[in-house]
């Protein structure tokens, strides 16, 4: 589904300075630095949630993210995306089984 993103954040991850438990602050940018940017910063943070706590709250980490940078995550499809992500890093490690269709779990009803 969005095997390259997942990729992206994994590589980030690995290459990350190992001083501070949690590596130095990531730079993430785009044009406007809200939408995308938003959108990258929603899914990292919520990956983070699923490890520690086991649960996610992306409604709740967008509003939060919103508080220091208006417009984050400006589509519904960026919105589904970071749901689709975490889904497929949910998946990838074993907490939804391999045979459930995760794109029938994002359907949406036009």
């Amino acid at each position: 589904m969005h095997v390259y993103v997942l990729q992206g954040m994994y590589l980030i991850s690995a290459c990350s300075f190992q001083g501070h438990p949690r590596g130095p602050p990531m730079v993430v940018h785009c044009s406007a630095g809200v939408g995308r940017s938003g959108t990258f910063i929603c899914a990292d943070i919520c990956i983070y949630m699923l490890d520690d706590i086991l649960k996610v709250n992306v409604q709740g980490t967008v509003r939060g993210i919103r508080t220091q940078r208006a417009y984050a995550v400006q589509t519904a499809e960026q919105y589904i995306f970071c749901h689709s992500v975490i889904l497929e890093y949910a998946q990838r490690q074993g907490w939804i089984p391999k045979d459930i269709d995760l794109t029938k779990l994002l359907a949406i009803d036009e």
